[in-house]
């Protein structure tokens, strides 16, 4: 594709470089970190701690909320200091993220938040011409004590209408036996209510999750599932399983299809390899969600240190 075929790419590229920084405009506190996880319905204690009110975050919490809570919106009902498209352009997908996380957000915390724009590429796919965007986020305390890092990828997209929702292709994923221990799944049901719940409680009020109009009339079937959402249920599966959040070092996926109301999520994983580094014993995992009809939704990698380890490792 020459470069510029898409609508505004000159507009975008030229924010390679660019960086920003946002502080939250209140700290963290306990009722935001509850009705967070209950949004995703998550029931680790520690998520809530009712007793002394000071409740751990989910790793995730630090990415996917909103923290500016006095943002102002655009048509999209994306915060303006969020990248989006023109109005009349299309949307904006979400493609992936990789998250490195140093410590979980917790009560008290006052979030500071620095942008870095990294690259942008032009595509072409099935319905037309497509523009990635790479950008950095870096999270830290008000005492710039470090959170985590989330590197994400989003999608410009034209409008395509008549878009219809994928098909499954048969193929059952990372089922060949041998490579290593398995993940205890995590199953969710998603339902429009928990998707509403969970704009609320992110701040997220993207129009694509929430307003059955608006997503028909850019040719989808129905609102779909943030894709936050699922990066959320991933890491809180590799949680259960080490049953220590600082065990979980770094997460990252790709989306390859949506959620839709409805859908029953499985998120699996498996060991692949371990390797010592700094004394100590890493995991690196495959992970994936996939829907009812085995269809995958996203798939990526973590590395867990220490993993728990089988009898006969």
């Amino acid at each position: 594709m020459a470069q510029g075929a898409f609508p505004f790419t000159s507009e975008i590229r030229a924010k390679v470089g660019e960086e920003s920084s946002f502080r939250a405009s209140e700290p963290v506190d306990a009722g935001k970190v509850r009705r967070f996880a209950k949004a995703l319905g998550f029931e680790n204690p520690l998520y809530y701690d009712l007793e002394k009110g000071q409740p751990i975050a989910p790793l995730t919490y630090v990415f996917s909320v909103n923290h500016d809570s006095l943002a102002e919106w655009d048509s999209l009902g994306r915060p303006t200091y969020a990248f989006s498209p023109p109005p009349t352009h299309g949307l904006v997908l979400r493609a992936g993220n990789d998250y490195r996380f140093s410590r979980p957000a917790q009560a008290g915390d006052l979030i500071r938040t620095r942008r870095r724009v990294k690259e942008v590429k032009e595509k072409v796919g099935h319905s037309g011409p497509l523009l990635f965007l790479t950008y950095d986020l870096e999270y830290t305390t008000q005492s710039g004590e470090p959170l985590g890092i989330n590197t994400e990828t989003i999608i410009f997209q034209t409008n395509r209408p008549g878009l219809k929702k994928q098909e499954p292709s048969g193929v059952k994923p990372f089922l060949v036996p041998g490579e290593g221990e398995e993940i205890p799944p995590l199953q969710v049901q998603i339902s429009k209510l928990r998707m509403m719940r969970y704009a609320a409680a992110t701040g997220d009020a993207y129009l694509l999750h929430w307003d059955s109009d608006f997503s028909r009339r850019h040719g989808l079937p129905n609102v779909n599932a943030a894709g936050y959402m699922l990066g959320d249920y991933l890491a809180e599966m590799l949680v259960r399983w080490t049953k220590n959040p600082g065990w979980v070092k770094s997460l990252n996926y790709s989306h390859r299809a949506m959620a839709f109301p409805g859908d029953t999520l499985v998120c699996r994983g498996k060991v692949r390899t371990h390797h010592e580094e700094a004394g100590k014993r890493h995991a690196l995992c495959r992970v994936w969600v996939e829907n009812q009809e085995r269809q995958m939704l996203v798939e990526g990698m973590a590395v867990v240190v220490p993993p728990p380890l089988s009898s006969g490792a």
